[in-house]
């Protein structure tokens, strides 16, 4: 009892030292008075999960403020987990109009966050419930039909609904001048054609009508891998209309695009290039995205990616990586949502260990070592204390041990009335030393004599032949070796 009051209190001790380390990563970004009165708490181990929550609030104002946008309203709880999940994924690296430039990545891209979402370990998404769309795939009508149909017919309000699109974004002069920047916003669908996407493109407008009244979901997330600069070498173009305009491009249609229930994460800011690199193989966003979902961006270690942490951890990665390019690039989050959507589920080193754990104690359970098993399960608790499988493995190896001490205290009893009756004290004693023993750490010799014991106990055989027996055994065993 006292060794594992030690334990807990070694814990929490080296918790409050990483919680010390973290706070003081947090002194220099403007938060000093927050910090402080942190700080201040770090001597009181009851006020561990007190602590925890602060560093974890300061994280995301500290992302949040980075990233320039639009603050997200999220009550303290987590979102009900949602009944089902749908999806759609598109990517689209080759175009039917020879025109509109090639992209190496973005039907890699598309293939490796469809891997993801529909992987047991991670979204676990069933795949006959996301729609996955590439190149010629990736027609107008499909799209629409995926998003406007596909979606509206299957997701309910609870529902969990992610949308990826890999690929051009383009702008176009809009003619009647309602947007502030005067551009239509277009995502280019495999059919497109350069000189009309008006007639051939996928408008934000009706992507945003597609979202405000056919999809029910208030848990949807829009992950959007390309920009709208119209300049070459990332994932836009233009006509040259709107390149000798040299407009900034504004941020108000995603504004118009996010909603209620609804996230948007762009790959860049509107007037930024989306960038891919040979290096990673990949879109820098959709890279770190990948890496985020797999378990890079559980930031508090709990198991759970949420679109919060993620977009924390992509917007980090991917402005660091651009630098390292020579570019600019800012991923950008709108919307709000009602609690933490969460997206992906992954293995951190502690669940990792315990898994392997619990898996060596199962083993070792149904080998019939629950001695060995109940160490190991117990060692698990010290890690997790409320791990429901060591909870009931303990509570099975428990069980199985006095039921094996009851066995053995009857073979004992059984042993003492045979000695009564004649079996010599020297085979009564080697007897008892042997039914206390391991049985993985018996010798060969051991094993058949064990054999006879038990056939001894079961009154198989009398204690004459027994003697006579274990005589034979031990001189045949001499003799061979």
């Amino acid at each position: 009892m006292i060794k594992k009051i030690f334990n807990e209190f070694e814990k929490k001790i080296e918790t409050l030292k990483r919680l010390e380390k973290e706070l003081k990563s947090l002194d220099s970004e403007g938060f000093e008075s927050e910090v402080e009165a942190l700080k201040s708490k770090l001597k009181r181990p009851d006020k561990i999960p007190e602590i925890e929550k602060g560093i974890a609030e300061l994280k995301r104002k500290v992302y949040d403020k980075s990233a320039e946008a639009i603050e997200i309203a999220v009550v303290p709880e987590v979102a009900p987990a949602p009944k089902n999940a749908y999806g759609v994924v598109i990517g689209i690296g080759k175009y039917k109009d020879e025109g509109i430039p090639a992209l190496k990545y973005a039907k890699e891209d598309a293939i490796e966050i469809y891997n993801i979402l529909t992987d047991p370990k991670y979204g676990g998404f069933p795949r006959e419930n996301v729609k996955l769309l590439l190149d010629e795939q990736a027609t107008l009508t499909e799209i629409k039909s995926a998003m406007g149909t596909f979606l509206a017919r299957n997701a309910g309000e609870n529902d969990m609904v992610c949308i990826y699109f890999a690929g051009h974004g383009s702008p176009e002069l809009d003619p009647t001048g309602k947007a502030d920047d005067k551009l239509e916003k277009f995502i280019v669908p495999y059919d497109a054609k350069k000189d009309d996407l008006f007639g051939y493109g996928l408008s934000m407008d009706v992507i945003r009508e597609i979202l405000d009244k056919r999809i029910e979901s208030k848990r949807a997330v829009f992950f959007i891998d390309s920009c709208y600069s119209g300049e070459a070498g990332g994932r836009t173009f233009s006509r040259p209309d709107v390149a000798a305009r040299n407009i900034t491009i504004s941020e108000k249609f995603l504004e118009q695009l996010s909603g209620e229930g609804r996230i948007i994460i762009t790959a860049s800011k509107p007037d930024e290039l989306s960038l891919e690199t040979d290096e990673l193989k990949h879109g820098i966003f959709t890279y770190y995205l990948a890496e985020g979902l797999k378990g890079k961006a559980d930031l508090n270690g709990d198991g759970v990616v949420t679109v919060d942490e993620l977009y924390s951890y992509v917007y980090e990665q991917v402005t660091k990586k651009a630098r390292q390019l020579g570019g600019g690039q800012h991923p950008l989050k709108k919307g709000t949502i009602v609690g933490e959507i969460p997206l992906t589920r992954c293995e951190t080193e502690e669940m990792m260990r315990i898994k392997k754990l619990n898996l060596n104690a199962s083993r070792l359970f149904d080998e019939g070592e629950y001695e060995e098993a109940l160490a190991i399960w117990s060692e698990v608790l010290r890690i997790d204390e409320e791990n429901a499988e060591a909870l009931a493995g303990i509570g099975e190896s428990k069980k199985k041990i006095e039921e094996m001490k009851v066995i053995l205290r009857e073979k004992q009893r059984r042993l003492l009335d045979l000695h009564n009756r004649g079996l010599p004290a020297k085979e009564y004693d080697e007897a008892m030393i042997l039914l206390k023993k391991n049985p993985r750490a018996y010798t060969e010799l051991e094993r058949n004599i064990v054999e006879y014991i038990e056939k001894l106990l079961k009154g198989d055989i009398s204690i004459d032949v027994y003697v006579d027996t274990l005589k034979l055994i031990k001189e045949n065993y001499k003799r061979d070796n």
